[in-house]
């Protein structure tokens, strides 16, 4: 240690001794004991630490406390201040007698030490306050002198476990790793004797340990005490791994005569009372309390005194407190209650004492200091952002590393890692390293990292840690608590797109089905993907390969669209993470027809027709979703429309989803009834997408009776059974009542009375003129065929032309007819029994010599 200043006068070390100054004041002066001036004092600003590391462990923090043992006082003990020296590291104690050469006192007659308040800031001492007249708590233990107050922790042979007070001291070479305390704090009878670990914590307010903790290497007391259990020697002396009185500080010591009236005045006693809590669960004998009171006697081996104490504050410093200048000294290290006398009583800093300390301190090589780095806490450490994309984000990390060593730390490097689990080591994945300028003891520093977030780390969850001194610059007391990592919160690294949304349709379910609906819902699945979905970017055209753009448009998993024009269209989203990558797009396709089927053409028949139960055919077509086949039907109607059968399956040619012109055919149609006006019929047929259209109404002209036979009538020959000499014969007939109307005639002139004509249509007209008709007897005949293309019966119309009289080739043509040469002919049936015989032929040719045949055989 270079320069250190005390606490009660500024002055620095470098040039004015702690033991001697040649001030008579130090050596003989009597102080003016008072009531310590720190109570109530402020810490210093020193900011809280949050690392566990300087929190007790719970299996520490519930030890129970070292209880004062049965006070003995052993009678013609041989040497009792004989040293017994154990070292914690091997184990091994040895002894060394009183009047041993290296035991013997460096200047009997120094009888005080100054005290010295530490590198650290001294805190804030009121100038007036006093305290109560019982314990107060010490809750501001960064001040002076109540952080050189330490709390032990002690661990015996056989296990047990305890807690003790105790109060840093310094040494003539200027370092404090000492501890004053009592004996049975580390030396127990009935646990195995020495303890096996002494934890000394300075400072210690509750759980927190805000200037760490040291070890204790050697343990130094009588044999009085270890041997004989004699309370007047129950005092002990630690060594320190550490000089955590360098910055902590610690009072001086003072001894005198034991009637001095020192040891009758205002006193004081600091410590951790097991009697007292901190206000916080668990917390029994882990918060300083402070006492003032007179002392009651003293004796050359122990002191008596008024102030409270309860177990745990065994150890704990009873001192004075003098101002003008201010000054502190350990005259007693408290042991034992009260022993029947109503007062409490420990181990006084007799001549013996006092210097046996100054020898042990000579005896003892300062310790080397290390500096010890570690994390600050979750309160000061973090990352930012939550979620990045490698090689693409910037990232930020930090921490702050305190040093609760006693040595700077010299310059070092904090590297970051990204790791699935809270071990964090060298092998998981590196994000960056911070290089760390050099911390003074107790201080701390902020490490930051910035930069852009590796590209070499896969996607997954990761804890965020980071490894201070990962170069391994710094020796320290502990390279074991170099390690933290966030707790809070983790890092999500996604530098994969995520896949396409599943896209469906509760409006349009099947993408290859044509639907009416024009009002769509699209639905789609969130995506796996390591950071989560943001958001969604949408369209819908009639595009098929479409990729909507990088603009985000919903959070949500549905999208409605109305009023969609007909056509094909199709519905594209595409998401992007948390990490902001853009994923591919699913595609789904709808397929919108509103329109009805139309274009009704066609109709057939639009004739008559001369079938009561036509087929009737229709052509439609849709040119959308293209035509259902199987929803082609048709109604009907025989009463002009007032009443309608069902709707009837027809034909239809296409298959499903055509969208040219195809036929519809009813087959049969049921109308059975003759009329040009009462027969109706409709179609109807769907389209792909359910669509129903509906044609006009239809008539259909049915007349399936043949016309009636014309009645013919001749104004030239008006008598058929009369013969006429004008051989021009005129015929006219009349137009038969016919439901579908006459069409046309059909007309022959011959002289067999049953001719039928034949089919073929003449020329219009309902009259026929003949000339130069040679004599006989002539039958004009006609039948009429209607619009339908029904041909009607024959009217038979005779005329008779010439002079009436028989000739012999009447009878030679009767003959012949008899004969079977020539057909049937009633004109020569003279007899009219329905037959030609050759009586007939006899009969005409007897006419053909007397009279008119006409006149005689007027039935002929």
């Amino acid at each position: 240690m270079n320069s250190a200043t005390y606490g009660d006068t500024g002055v620095g070390t470098s040039n004015i001794s702690m033991y001697y100054t040649g001030d008579a004041d130090i050596r003989t002066g009597t102080p003016e004991p008072l009531p310590d001036g720190a109570y109530g004092a402020i810490n210093p600003s020193y900011r809280i630490s949050d690392s566990p590391h300087l929190r007790l462990p719970d299996d520490v923090r519930d030890r129970p406390l070292i209880v004062s043992p049965e006070l003995r006082e052993v009678d013609g003990i041989e040497d009792p201040t004989a040293v017994e020296m154990y070292n914690i590291a091997t184990g091994e104690a040895i002894r060394i007698p009183s009047n041993d050469t290296t035991q013997q006192p460096v200047d009997s007659d120094l009888n005080l030490t100054r005290s010295y308040q530490g590198l650290l800031s001294p805190g804030i001492v009121p100038e007036t306050v006093f305290p109560p007249d019982d314990r107060a708590r010490i809750d501001n233990t960064g001040t002076f002198p109540w952080r050189t107050v330490c709390k032990l922790f002690s661990t015996f042979p056989d296990g047990a476990l305890g807690g003790c007070s105790g109060a840093i001291i310094g040494c003539p070479d200027d370092h404090g790793y000492h501890v004053l305390t009592a004996g049975h704090c580390v030396y127990s009878h009935d646990h195995g004797g020495w303890a096996t670990s002494v934890k000394v914590v300075h400072r210690l307010n509750d759980d927190y340990m805000p200037y760490n903790y040291a070890w204790a290497t050697h343990l130094r007391s009588y044999t009085g005490w270890t041997v004989d259990q004699d309370h007047r020697h129950d005092w002990a002396l630690i060594t320190l791994d550490r000089n955590v009185g360098d910055f902590a500080g610690w009072m001086g010591r003072k001894t005198a005569d034991s009637d001095d009236p020192v040891y009758t005045g205002a006193l004081n006693l600091a410590g951790y009372p097991g009697d007292k809590d901190c206000g916080t669960p668990d917390s029994d004998g882990l918060c300083m309390y402070f006492d003032t009171d007179d002392g009651r006697t003293a004796t050359e081996h122990n002191h008596w005194y008024y102030m409270d104490a309860a177990s745990g504050m065994s150890g704990s410093p009873v001192w004075i407190y003098c101002t003008n200048p201010e000054r502190r000294y350990i005259l007693t290290v408290h042991a034992y209650g009260n022993d029947g006398s109503d007062s409490n009583h420990g181990t006084r800093l007799n001549r013996d004492k006092f210097d046996r300390i100054d020898t042990w301190c000579n005896e003892d090589i300062p310790p080397t200091d290390y500096a010890d780095l570690i994390d600050d806490g979750q309160t000061w450490s973090g990352f930012s952002p939550t979620l990045v994309d490698p090689g693409v984000t910037n990232f930020n990390a930090w921490c702050d590393v305190r040093n609760v060593g006693t040595e700077s730390s010299g310059n070092f490097h904090v590297s970051y890692y990204a790791s699935t689990n809270t071990i964090i080591t060298e092998s998981d994945y590196p994000i960056g390293t911070d290089y760390v300028s050099s911390i003074s003891p107790f201080d701390w520093d902020g490490s930051d990292w910035l930069g852009t977030f590796p590209s070499s780390v896969p996607d997954d969850t990761y804890w965020i840690g980071w490894i201070i001194d990962s170069g391994g610059d710094v020796t320290e007391f502990d390279e074991n608590n170099n390690k933290a990592y966030k707790s809070s919160y983790q890092l999500i690294v996604d530098g994969t797109n995520p896949p396409a949304p599943t896209i469906s349709s509760a409006s349009h379910p099947d993408e290859n089905e044509w639907y009416s609906d024009d009002d769509l819902l699209f639905t789609c699945i969130t995506p796996p993907d390591t950071s989560g979905v943001d958001c969604y970017s949408y369209t819908l055209d009639q595009s098929s390969i479409t990729t909507p753009d990088t603009e985000c448009d919903t959070t949500e998993n549905s999208v409605w669209y109305s009023d969609v024009s007909d056509g094909i269209w199709y519905f594209h989203v595409r998401a992007k993470d948390n990490a902001g990558n853009w994923g591919s797009a699913d595609h789904y396709k709808v397929k919108i027809d509103t329109a009805n089927p139309e274009g009704w053409q066609n109709f057939n028949p639009t004739d008559w027709v001369t079938d009561q139960t036509p087929d009737c055919t229709i052509e439609v077509k849709n040119i959308k979703s293209g035509l259902d086949v199987s929803t082609a039907l048709y109604k009907y109607s025989s009463d002009g429309g007032s009443i309608w059968s069902g709707w009837i399956s027809s034909s239809f040619t296409g298959n499903d989803g055509t969208t040219s012109y195809q036929t519809v055919t009813a087959n049969s149609v049921p109308f059975n009834r003759n009329s040009g006006t009462q027969n109706k019929i409709k179609f109807k047929i769907d389209d792909s997408a359910r669509n129903t259209g509906e044609s006009e109404e239809y008539t259909v002209k049915i007349d399936a009776t043949d016309p009636p036979a014309p009645v013919v009538s001749s104004s030239t020959h008006p008598d058929e059974g009369e013969w006429y000499t004008n051989n021009d014969p005129s015929f006219i007939w009349a137009t038969p009542s016919e439901t579908s109307g006459i069409s046309c005639y059909s007309y022959i002139f011959d002289q067999s009375a049953t001719t039928t004509p034949d089919t073929t249509c003449e020329p219009a007209g309902n009259s026929k003129s003949y000339t130069d008709v040679a004599d006989g007897i002539w039958y004009f005949h006609v039948r009429a065929k209607d619009n339908a293309g029904n041909w009607g019966g024959a009217d038979h119309y005779r005329v008779k032309i010439g002079s009436g009289e028989a000739s012999t080739t009447d009878a030679v043509i009767a003959l012949a007819i008899a004969a079977g040469s020539r057909e049937y002919d009633t004109r020569w049936d003279v007899s009219g029994d329905g037959q030609v015989t050759s009586l007939d032929a006899l009969m005409i040719l007897q006419a053909a010599g007397s009279e008119p045949w006409g006149g005689q055989l007027s039935d002929a």
